[in-house]
């Protein structure tokens, strides 16, 4: 009998592209949970679609009368800014789904974190051994993720909960919406539109997404609970030198550096170590070049089907 996954936020561009990976294995039944029905573009073959809320254990039930193997937490409020259901879906949602689960066959549980859990620890940023319920994250997105990460560790200790949580840094690639900053770039390059931007002075650590899913399907498939791993490509570079390569490989497109001003609290320099993941035999496989261009050609052709 296949082996039974809940993709939580399964309709969002990483859990849609988890889906995509699983479904290509064949070995799994898979289940997706998100608020709405994906569009038809966006439906996958053979996956099982959920419809519920996370901050609301109401509609869960459908949930706890199926004995899952594993689930994967991608689910989330985007807007951040409506801090009320940021808070509810970020951490409120992990409790409720912890507590609605069948233990009886879970095999691992995998919570999607964020790096700024860590606020403005300064970078190369290492896994903490001790988690501390740091004050100084500001943003409620922030110490959502911070105290459902707080609350896993402690139910792994505490109930033998196997849990694991990962921490992603800038992830991109093909089905990303347009309003993050590299689809936002290569559709104004290929539309050779003059566009807004900061001035990119910021060091960032960008991870193309099926390195990031190699990751997490690692860690499903591994020993490895009660821990926190960090993925990234485990190379900083500035912002400016992302958006410059995706004009050269473009040839379009007019940036207006320093349009956009950096926040107040923007971190300048926001990487990972990454010793950890790679310690368990894993390691990025395609380096920023290639990435960006494979992701230009997903958005360049989905700009052609468009017209």
């Amino acid at each position: 009998m296949k082996k039974k996954i809940l993709i939580t936020g399964g309709t969002g561009f990483l859990g849609f592209n988890y889906l995509n990976f699983l479904k290509k294995k064949n070995i799994f039944s898979l289940y997706s949970l998100s608020r709405k029905f994906p569009k038809p573009k966006k439906k996958i073959n053979n996956v099982k679609y959920l419809i519920g809320d996370l901050s609301k254990k109401n509609s869960l039930k459908k949930i706890s009368k199926i004995k899952f193997d594993y689930v994967v937490n991608f689910a989330g409020n985007i807007n951040h800014n409506e801090k009320i259901k940021t808070l509810n879906s970020h951490y409120k949602g992990v409790v409720n789904l912890v507590r609605i689960l069948s233990r009886k066959n879970l095999i691992k549980f995998i919570q999607i974190g964020s790096s700024v859990e860590y606020g403005k620890i300064k970078s190369p940023q290492i896994e903490p051994k001790k988690i501390p319920n740091n004050k100084k994250i500001h943003s409620v997105y922030g110490q959502s993720k911070l105290l459902s990460t707080i609350f896993l560790m402690k139910e792994n200790k505490k109930n033998d909960f196997p849990s694991v949580v990962v921490r992603p840094y800038l992830i991109y690639g093909p089905f990303q919406t347009p309003d993050r900053l590299i689809p936002y770039t290569i559709i104004s390059c290929l539309k050779k539109k003059n566009f807004y931007c900061s001035s990119g002075v910021q060091v960032r650590d960008f991870l193309y997404v099926s390195d990031a899913i190699d990751f997490i399907y690692k860690i499903m498939r591994g020993k490895e609970v009660g821990k926190i791993y960090n993925i990234g490509s485990g190379k900083k570079v500035k912002v400016r030198k992302i958006i410059e390569y995706i004009v050269k490989f473009c040839r379009g497109g007019r940036p207006l550096f320093g349009r956009i001003k950096l926040r107040k609290d923007e971190l300048l320099n926001l990487y990972p170590s990454i010793n950890l993941a790679k310690s368990i035999r894993w390691k990025p496989s395609t380096d920023l070049l290639m990435g960006l261009k494979l992701t230009i050609s997903h958005y360049k052709h989905k700009i052609t089907y468009e017209k």
